[in-house]
């Protein structure tokens, strides 16, 4: 099964572009000590993206109309993701408890490409 799991984290965070060298490191460290636990458990990652934080979103319509966007006032922002593919469920919730976390992981199920 396909899931992505959305990394969201506090608006008023720090980026990554931020953080102090020593804080980088330890940040993207995380991330291979991440990488490392689904290639040792058997979850595939099929993508990820660290997103930059931007006050300058649009949100597009089904109509196609566009306007500036958001309109909701969060206390948290979508950081970045991970596609992965397992087999079990609960894989993939163990997954989502050893992922990198800066605010709230969710996990949701994905579509598949195949």
């Amino acid at each position: 099964m396909h899931y992505i799991i959305l990394l969201y984290g506090p608006e008023d965070g720090p980026g990554y572009e931020e953080l102090s060298p020593e804080a980088f490191a330890e940040a993207m460290q995380t991330h291979i000590d991440f990488t490392n636990w689904c290639a040792d458990n058997g979850v595939t990652i099929d993508d990820s993206l660290a997103l930059v934080e931007s006050k300058n979103e649009y949100v597009v319509s089904a109509d196609g109309s566009t306007t500036d966007g958001p309109y909701l006032e969060l206390k948290e922002q979508l950081g970045g993701y991970y596609a992965i593919t397992t087999d079990s469920p609960e894989l993939a919730r163990e997954a989502t408890k050893r992922c990198p976390n800066y605010g709230v992981n969710v996990l949701r199920p994905a579509a598949s490409r195949d």
